[in-house]
C-alpha cells in the first residue's frame, strides 16, 4: 500500500525549482551562442563553414552529408592557432 505523501507542498515547490533551475541552465547555455549562414566544403584538413565573413573550422555535429549545401548553424565560435573553429550544436540545411 502506497502511503500518502505527508508533505505535498513541499514536493511541489521543489519540482518546480527544478525545473527553474533546469530552465535557467538551458538559458545561460544559449546566451553564448553564435548563428552563421554559409555553405559547408571539405578540405584537406576537415570540413569548413564558408560564410560572407570568412571561414570557420567545423568541429561538433556529423555535417559531411551536406558539403556543397548552403547551411545555418549554430554553436559556439572559438579562436585556435588556425583560425576560427565553430563547434557546431545544431545545423539546418537551406534551400
Amino acid at each position: 500500500m502506497v502511503k500518502p505523501d505527508p508533505y505535498p507542498a513541499v514536493a511541489k515547490l521543489l519540482r518546480y525549482a527544478l525545473i527553474v533551475s533546469i530552465l535557467t541552465v538551458l538559458g545561460c547555455m544559449q546566451k553564448d551562442m553564435t548563428v552563421v549562414t554559409g555553405t559547408i566544403a571539405q578540405t584537406d584538413t576537415g570540413l569548413i563553414i564558408q560564410t560572407a565573413k570568412g571561414e570557420y573550422t567545423a568541429m561538433g555535429v556529423d555535417i559531411i552529408d551536406l558539403v556543397g549545401r548552403k547551411v545555418e548553424v549554430t554553436g559556439k565560435v572559438a579562436t585556435g592557432h588556425s583560425g576560427k573553429i565553430f563547434n557546431v550544436i545544431d545545423v539546418r540545411e537551406l534551400k
